[in-house]
C-alpha cells in the first residue's frame, strides 16, 4: 500500500467519525436532501437512498465499502455502506470545498500511482501500446482535479 493510498483511506476513515444523525421514520424526499446536504455531519440513509445515488450518475470515485457522488462543480458526498450491531446501515457525509479538494488531490495521485505500476507490471503488444485493465473511473471534480480509483 502507498503512501498516497494511506492518506486517502485515513482521510476517509477521519470524514466517517462523529455522531450520526438518525433516520428518521417516514423521511420524504427532501426532508432528506435538508437533512444530508449540511456539511460535516455523518447521516444515516436509507438503503433505497444509497442505491439511488449510487445508480444515477457515475460515482466521482469508488473504494472498498462506499462511494463519492457529485454533480458538476458540487462538492462530493462520501456514501458508505456498514455492518453494525443494528445489521447493515448506510450512511453518507457532505463534503465541504477543503475536504473535496483534498479528497480529489489523494484520490488523483492514487489513480496515477496505480496506473504507472500497471504500466510497469502489464506485458506490452508488439506495437508498444500497455495492455491494462479497465478498471479506473478517470474523473474530474470542479476544476480540481480528476479523481479515480481502482474498483474490486
Amino acid at each position: 500500500m502507498t503512501a498516497t493510498t494511506t492518506a486517502l483511506g485515513e482521510l476517509i476513515a477521519r470524514l466517517k467519525q462523529g455522531e450520526t444523525v438518525p433516520l428518521p421514520d417516514h423521511e420524504g424526499w427532501a426532508a432528506m436532501i435538508a437533512r444530508t446536504t449540511l456539511f460535516g455531519r455523518v447521516c444515516e440513509v436509507a438503503g433505497e437512498t444509497y442505491d439511488y445515488f449510487l445508480e444515477v450518475l457515475p460515482p466521482r470515485w469508488m473504494g472498498n465499502g462506499g462511494f463519492a457522488f457529485g454533480e458538476g462543480a458540487d462538492p462530493l458526498r462520501l456514501f458508505w455502506a456498514a455492518n453494525t450491531p443494528n445489521g447493515r446501515q448506510f450512511f453518507c457525509r457532505q463534503l465541504d470545498e477543503t475536504e473535496t479538494r483534498q479528497f480529489c488531490r489523494l484520490g488523483c495521485e492514487s489513480h496515477r500511482r496505480r496506473r504507472h505500476e500497471e504500466q510497469e507490471h502489464h506485458p506490452r503488444h508488439r506495437n508498444g501500446t500497455v495492455t491494462r485493465p479497465h478498471r479506473l473511473f478517470p474523473l474530474g471534480v470542479g476544476g480540481v482535479g480528476g479523481v479515480g480509483h481502482e474498483m474490486g
